[in-house]
């Protein structure tokens, strides 16, 4: 088991702008002060094969969201639609729509535009932290610690995992029960490389990223798919942060697939933090086409 890094995570350069000094300003310029539009950097996560492009359009739409909201309002709930296929070396506009300012609730909508064309479109809610009652499900039994001594299973994103800014620990899928059902078809946990600066907003911004990971290939694996069987794309992807939690410590991410029909799968997951806390839940439809049959597939 490798040492772990003790610098800063590695998400790439820092972008070009920086967050303006008043909290309910926009990043982007903006003459009525309801919209905004700049033009974004390249990725704070540097692309791997492990982190596909498709999974840093929610990551960057979700920070420019968080930039035109006050500091004591985080991310509650983000919904996005992947439009067209985006290009990781092409500029993109991002256009802010302050949809709501409210004093519990913030809302906010981007549109990634690419080459004139919008690319993904995200609606992002934001609450102000109030007390209650809680309940949550827990982490799946039997899942071995991530420190463990344990021969954890090799997927095909699990072995990009030295070119990801995340460390993998992947175990392989329990299979289908006695009425078929599949349980999950991706259990991994996952951290980034180094220490990531105390910003709960970033935090969620990571998360995001993390929950696009694998989910097409979760869906495609219920109904047989897998590499040179199947293609995928994203469709629609959602999150709803519950709790805060770091993914600079261990996160377990769960993923189950729920249907699949039409050429479309749907898979629910989930982010446990280390000790059990439910951080996060995760909803995706990817579209799943056969380029060869999974029964004369070697």
């Amino acid at each position: 088991m490798t040492e772990r890094e003790s610098g800063p995570a590695d998400l790439g350069p820092s972008p070009k702008w920086s967050r303006p000094r008043s909290t309910g300003s926009s990043l982007c310029s903006s003459s009525s002060g309801s919209t905004g539009t700049c033009s974004a950097p390249r990725s704070r996560c540097r692309p791997t094969p492990a982190a596909s492009s498709a999974a840093r359009w929610p990551l960057k739409r979700s920070r420019a969201a968080t930039h035109t909201v006050e500091v004591d309002h985080h991310p509650h709930s983000l919904h996005g639609y992947f439009l067209r296929p985006g290009s990781p070396e092409t500029p993109v506009l991002l256009h802010v729509d302050r949809i709501r300012d409210g004093r519990s609730f913030t809302t906010r909508t981007v549109v990634a535009i690419q080459e004139g064309e919008a690319i993904f479109e995200l609606i992002a809610s934001f609450h102000r932290d109030e007390p209650a009652t809680e309940y949550q499900v827990p982490p799946p039994d039997g899942v071995p610690k991530p420190d463990s001594d344990t021969l954890w299973h090799e997927s095909p994103i699990s072995r990009f995992s030295l070119a990801s800014p995340f460390e993998m620990r992947e175990m392989a899928n329990p299979g289908p029960d006695e009425r078929g059902l599949l349980s999950s078809t991706r259990r991994v946990w996952l951290r980034t490389r180094g220490a990531l600066p105390d910003d709960r907003a970033l935090h969620a911004c990571v998360i995001t990223f993390v929950s696009d990971m694998g989910a097409v290939f979760a869906a495609a694996l219920a109904v047989g798919g897998g590499l040179g069987i199947t293609m995928g794309a994203s469709l629609d992807h959602a999150v709803w942060f519950h709790r805060p939690i770091r993914p600079d410590e261990w996160m377990l991410f769960d993923l189950w697939p729920v249907s699949n029909a039409g050429s479309r799968g749907l898979v629910h997951g989930t982010m446990h933090a280390g000790d059990g806390l439910l951080g996060a839940s995760v909803a995706q439809e990817a579209l799943i086409r056969f380029v060869q049959s999974p029964t004369t597939a070697t």
